[in-house]
């Protein structure tokens, strides 16, 4: 937040109520805003989009899951990125959504985020 010195001359006064002087930099509290709360309905729509065990868990993947998620609940993927994380893990937590190990078509092991009610298995792409 920008706040003024006021050691600029004392008669002169400008827009923002500083006297023409230097202005400096403070830090002010900031709190993380919640997670959106997906609705009955997007919890749905949230489940069919990852219902093929494409997307993943890490943020930095190509596939993040994040990526299906946003558009869902209104969301930019880069600019709402923390808030985004925060949905994932509340829909995980509360079994929603689930985590299962498999792995890339490069033979790295990953997480992949699925509907909490699916239940076949990841192809072995890498495994053996």
């Amino acid at each position: 937040m920008s706040v003024p010195v006021l050691n600029g001359a004392s008669p002169y006064s400008d827009a923002d109520g500083g006297n023409g002087g230097d202005d400096v930099g403070v830090v002010e509290k900031w709190e993380m805003p919640e997670a959106a709360e997906p609705t009955p309905e997007n919890i749905e729509r949230i489940k069919k989009a990852v219902a093929k065990p494409e997307w993943r868990k890490h943020v930095l993947s190509p596939m993040w899951v994040g990526e299906a998620i946003a558009p869902i609940l209104g969301l930019d993927p880069e600019a709402d990125k923390d808030q985004i994380k925060q949905v994932i893990r509340k829909l995980i937590s509360q079994k929603v959504l689930k985590t299962i190990p498999g792995w890339t078509a490069t033979r790295k092991p990953c997480l992949f985020v699925v509907s909490s009610d699916w239940s076949a298995p990841v192809p072995p792409t890498g495994a053996e």
